[in-house]
């Protein structure tokens, strides 16, 4: 799993900090969580299936670390609000952002890509990133990280995949931008790229 391999060469300690992980009710958004939960990270963890939201916060309960879930849509600027009002309540600071909300769509050519397919994967993979950026960097400090998870399609192209591809291809140039705006204040902000064959399967699911 590439973007924990990524946090492991890292170096960066996690006993006592904080991360926000969106995407985080199942697959890769999940095993972050719990992986920096081990390490004594108290966690945020945030997805749109309030059912696997409540089963990932019981396995992290037993932890002993702090673990908020919510429930809430990237794509909404009053809900992201509110979370970071709740970050903000419960801990006060946050040290880690990891944006790993994301949603592919069917393998379909330009001209039979629903607009409406298109919106929901820009809109998910590429604003809901910025969206949340956003709304964190005022909880984050000197020193904080901030992990964009990207895909193999951030660099390569896909027929059949222009959503996706194109919302990919926007993510890591907003990452880079973000870097630029963002070095001289000591923020850490790093893409990862899932591989190929994470890449191949597609789903529409919530995360």
């Amino acid at each position: 799993m590439v973007i924990l391999i990524t946090l492991a060469k890292t170096k960066l300690h996690f006993r006592g900090k904080v991360a926000l992980i969106t995407g985080a009710s199942r697959g890769i958004g999940r095993s972050i969580a719990c992986e920096l939960a081990d390490q004594g990270c108290s966690v945020v963890i945030c997805g749109r299936n309030q059912a696997a939201l409540n089963r990932v916060e019981k396995e992290l309960s037993r932890r002993k670390v702090g673990v908020l879930a919510v429930n809430f849509d990237v794509r909404d600027p009053l809900e992201i609000d509110q979370v970071f009002t709740a970050v903000n309540h419960r801990f006060r600071r946050l040290d880690f952002l990891i944006n790993n909300a994301g949603v592919a769509h069917p393998n379909l050519s330009v001209t039979k890509l629903p607009v409406d397919s298109w919106m929901e994967v820009i809109d998910t993979n590429l604003t809901g990133m910025f969206l949340v950026t956003r709304a964190a960097l005022p909880l984050m400090k000197r020193g904080g990280t901030i992990m964009n998870n990207l895909s193999i399609a951030a660099k390569r192209v896909f027929p059949g995949s222009s959503a996706y591809n194109a919302s990919k291809h926007g993510a890591l140039g907003f990452t880079n931008t973000l870097r630029e705006e963002l070095r001289d204040q000591g923020f850490r902000e790093r893409p990862t790229r899932r591989s190929g064959r994470r890449f191949g399967r597609r789903h529409r699911g919530k995360r």
